[in-house]
């Protein structure tokens, strides 16, 4: 089977080769394709052996005692959904309270149930099982000991019963976190938020409306937008619900944006304001294929176009728009194509690469085993989300982690360092242009020859709103010294190597061992 080698730019490269595959998913870019065999070098470089003997001694009472409770729930046929979903999760509540190394023992019972469970369970035991993905003590044990394959083995299993597609993720998010809030932005100079069951609703109207206007026969819709709100209720719809959408850059020449309409053969155009309105008649040719356009700011017009008002499309549910979404939803199959996301164009025309729904959903439980990330975390997203990091790293990342996904108000310094005071990020996914300017201001603060680190570590957490613990450079050079200064006053600065054909990320340091001058290893998902 062929492999994409992108060996020869990398530090030490080298042709990973673990002990299976797990599983594949395909990535079409025009006539080729490449396959990514589901592969976790990335934890394996992070394994560490450890003395079992003595663990053993030390907790042999403990794991007994805990895998006994475990034991019980191989009676699945005898016990209704209810019952078991509530002992299940009290199991897990005691599994997260024990200790590291007595964790490590249940692990492979866990496993066991869930094998028995891809048999034998309920579409609801196995959705809980999948969960677990998200758990970040149960993936660190799983990292512990090595055995992350089998564990994404039956992740990828249970995701093929389940037919496990992003709108079930979605739900399944706002049956867990209904008021929690996942989407937040500035608006009118005050900060807003959309939680869980906001998105669902707004998400699913939209989706309604698409079917209304296009007469229950929708083609691809593209979305064309700075990063706004509107723009990650109609991606979040779109993945939901099967709509074959394609996120534009909003400032692309109109020539490129004419070609990348006729290519996908567009039917509705998703935008957010009068410029990028003027451009896009502009290379609306007689033959096009777009049929409406729907605007999220009130515009003028001209031509042929009368432009659709994003609020025309949220109007309430009826309970047969409810059910049409419903079937929709149930119709998506994990191998069709969800959306084309168009490369930069630097060799010719912008050049189209197709992910499946397994590609977004798989991708997303791959990563949770690199990103220590949950549901208490809070992410300032900088990047556009016509980006695969800013699309699939920070806003589906926070969809699959049950984070929120907070909008920058602005692209300017002065506005991230604004945000950075205001949101109080855990996590932040910036070019390294930011990166340096953070660094340059903190070290224009004080002499680094008399100052403590502890001095210094304050001072930096103050400048970033006393949180932050998770950052990542991508898209560009950074100087290692830069890396290194976050490394040592606590705040992980990951460096990463990516492309949209691997759906973002590629390769990425480890969180505890930076390489000078490196990019890391690959990735879950990735064979260089």
């Amino acid at each position: 089977m062929p492999y994409q080698h992108f060996g020869e730019s990398f530090h030490k490269p080298r042709i990973v080769r673990n002990r299976r595959p797990c599983g594949s998913h395909i990535h079409k870019i025009g006539t080729r394709i490449i396959r990514f065999r589901l592969r976790y070098s990335f934890l394996e470089h992070t394994f560490h052996a450890h003395d079992k003997k003595i663990r053993v001694r030390k907790h042999i009472a403990n794991s007994e005692l805990m895998t006994k409770r475990f034991s019980h729930f191989a009676g699945l046929e005898s016990v209704d959904n209810a019952s078991w979903e509530r002992e299940f999760r009290q199991r897990i509540q005691s599994f997260n309270e024990a200790s590291a190394t007595t964790t490590e023992f249940l692990v492979d019972d866990i496993l066991n149930l869930g094998q028995l469970i891809l048999k034998k369970g309920t579409p609801l035991q196995q959705e809980l099982v999948l969960d677990l993905g998200r758990q970040r003590g149960f993936i660190e044990s799983l990292t512990n000991l090595g055995i992350v394959n089998r564990w994404f083995d039956l992740e990828w299993a249970l995701i093929q019963a389940l037919n496990f597609t992003p709108g079930k993720l979605i739900q399944l998010r706002q049956r867990q976190f209904p008021q929690k809030a996942l989407l937040r932005f500035h608006n009118n100079y005050q900060w807003q938020e959309y939680n869980w069951s906001d998105v669902l609703e707004m998400s699913q109207r939209f989706a309604a409306g698409l079917l209304r206007i296009t007469q229950n026969n929708p083609g691809p819709i593209a979305i064309i937008s700075e990063n706004r709100v509107e723009v990650a209720l109609a991606d979040i719809a779109c993945l939901s619900y099967g709509f074959l959408n394609v996120p534009i850059q909003s400032g692309l020449p109109s020539q490129q944006l004419a070609y990348i309409l006729k290519h996908a053969g567009i039917d509705v155009v998703v935008i957010s304001n009068s410029g990028i309105f003027e451009r896009l008649q502009s290379a609306l040719g007689p033959d096009s294929s777009v049929r409406h356009v729907v605007t999220f700011d009130e515009i003028t017009y001209r031509g042929p176009f009368k432009p659709i008002k994003w609020s025309e499309l949220q109007k309430p549910l009826s309970e047969e728009a409810r059910r049409a979404l419903d079937d929709r939803q149930t119709a998506i199959k994990l191998d069709a194509p969800a959306t084309f996301m168009y490369t930069s164009g630097t060799t010719g025309n912008p050049k189209a690469i197709i992910f499946t729904y397994g590609n977004i959903i798989a991708k997303r439980f791959a990563r949770a085993l690199v990103f220590k990330v949950d549901e208490k975390d809070s992410f300032l997203a900088y990047l556009p989300l016509y980006h695969t990091f800013g699309r699939y790293l920070e806003l589906w990342g926070c969809v699959f982690w049950g984070a929120t996904y907070n909008f920058a108000s602005g692209t300017t310094s002065q506005s991230l360092m604004a945000d950075l005071q205001v949101i109080r990020p855990t996590v932040l996914i910036s070019v390294p242009r930011r990166w340096q300017e953070i660094y340059e201001r903190i070290t224009s603060q004080f002499d680094p020859i008399h100052t403590s680190r502890l001095e210094i570590r304050n001072r930096l957490q103050e400048l970033l709103g006393g949180r932050l613990r998770l950052g990542l450079s991508a898209a560009g050079y950074l100087d290692p010294e830069i890396f290194q200064f976050f490394q040592s006053h606590d705040i992980h600065l990951l460096s990463g190597y990516g492309m949209t054909e691997a759906t973002g990320g590629v390769t990425m340091t480890p969180p505890s061992d930076y390489v000078v001058n490196s990019v890391g290893v690959p990735l879950p998902g990735i064979e260089l």
